[in-house]
């Protein structure tokens, strides 16, 4: 037995627009003329001819029956639940990427602390994207773009849907203008930055699911993903995708759902299996152990200090990046000159935060910050809440 849906606010969601935009998408042809706030719909499937009547205007008094009627209708012709049909007639004008998590538990639960991580890393993966559109590297900057910022403030979490773990980014795309309005169902030759920044996701997980497969199929070496950079592929995305596996590094799937008002060619879901995850996991390492990370701004406390006599001297802090979701703790060594070195022996002294900008170096087990710039000590109030462990 189906069940019904007969929430008046859930069934008063969908606009008149994206109404029309899915019936059209999906074969229904609309009838000649409308009878008052009324049109007709026909769908021909082999011998037998659907009908439906949709509302033009959220006016009308009897909306929400009206939508409750064509679910009725849609979920018959396309055999799934009107929950789903719902889900889809809301997110009409969103590019929506499923990413599917396999805990071992029950379906549709997940550990409390994956499904929480979960999320961010989700959309670290969808800022890895923005962010390698504007400018690809194999290590990103800690630092988002104004644009980026701007972009990810707009994206929606959506509920997640049964079978293994399923959550959802909604990225609202602006919608298609014309004389023709819904009626042309192409892409818009100019297309705008949100489904840009969707198509860089799927070609830049796509571009790592091949890296990634190359190396566990024919142990081609991190040159499998470090020549994909062009096309999205960086430390940060292959982070994230480790991330979304679990503490248990199950595999994931991340499918597609493309918005109606820009329609486009659909696309097959991209799986990670579990035997690819350590490879991300090692790749992740290893690109950041080559390439330096630039502009990094770190927070910290000063843990040791090192100085031949007087002058320069090296200093280590334990920090955390600016920026960074998961405010890992980092110990890097940096030279400063006698003046920031003399202000270092303070803040050890004293116990107090600083901050210093630099670029990131991995060698081996130690990472170095070169270049070292803007040395501050922090008043307890810039210091934030990181602790030190």
């Amino acid at each position: 037995m189906k069940s019904h849906i007969t929430d008046k606010d859930a069934l008063s969601t969908p606009i008149p627009r994206s109404v029309r935009i899915y019936m059209r998408s999906h074969g229904w042809v609309p009838s000649a003329d409308e009878v008052g706030l009324i049109k007709r719909w026909t769908l021909r499937v082999e011998d037998d001819e659907y009908q439906v009547d949709t509302p033009t205007s959220k006016t009308s008094r009897d909306y929400p029956q009206r939508i409750a009627d064509l679910l009725a209708t849609l979920t018959v012709v396309e055999d799934r639940p009107e929950s789903d049909v719902l889900r889809d007639l809301t997110t009409v004008a969103f590019d929506v990427q499923y990413v599917r998590t396999q805990p071992d538990t029950p379906t549709g639960t997940s550990p409390i602390s994956d499904a929480v991580d979960a999320f961010r890393h989700a959309q670290s993966m969808i800022v890895a994207a923005a962010t390698t559109l504007d400018d690809p590297r194999a290590v990103l900057p800690h630092r988002k773009s104004v644009r980026t910022t701007e972009f990810i403030r707009r994206v929606l979490a959506g509920p997640t849907r049964e079978g293994s773990f399923v959550l959802s980014l909604l990225v609202p795309v602006p919608p298609r203008l014309s004389t023709e309005e819904d009626l042309v169902l192409f892409d818009d030759p100019s297309v705008p930055y949100e489904r840009q920044v969707t198509t860089r996701l799927h070609e830049a997980l796509r571009a790592t699911f091949e890296a990634a497969t190359l190396v566990n199929d024919i142990d081609e070496g991190i040159e499998a993903f470090t020549s994909r950079v062009n096309l999205g592929v960086s430390a940060n995305l292959c982070e994230a995708l480790v991330g979304l596996s679990g503490e248990r590094r199950n595999g994931i799937e991340v499918s597609f759902g493309w918005a109606l008002d820009r329609p486009r060619a659909s696309t097959e879901p991209i799986s990670f299996g579990s035997d690819l995850i350590p490879l991300l996991e090692s790749a992740g390492q290893e690109i950041r152990r080559l390439e330096p990370e630039s502009d990094v701004e770190i927070r910290g406390y000063v843990t040791r200090l090192h100085r031949e006599g007087t002058g320069s001297g090296d200093v280590t802090i334990a920090g955390s990046l600016v920026d960074d979701p998961d405010e890992r703790i980092r110990r890097v060594t940096v030279s400063l000159a006698e003046p920031d070195y003399e202000k270092a022996i303070e803040a050890h002294k004293d116990g107090q935060s600083i901050e210093i900008i630099g670029t990131l170096e991995h060698r081996g087990t130690r990472t170095y910050l070169k270049d070292g710039r803007g040395f501050t000590l922090l008043r307890d109030s810039e210091s934030g809440d990181s602790t030190l462990t």
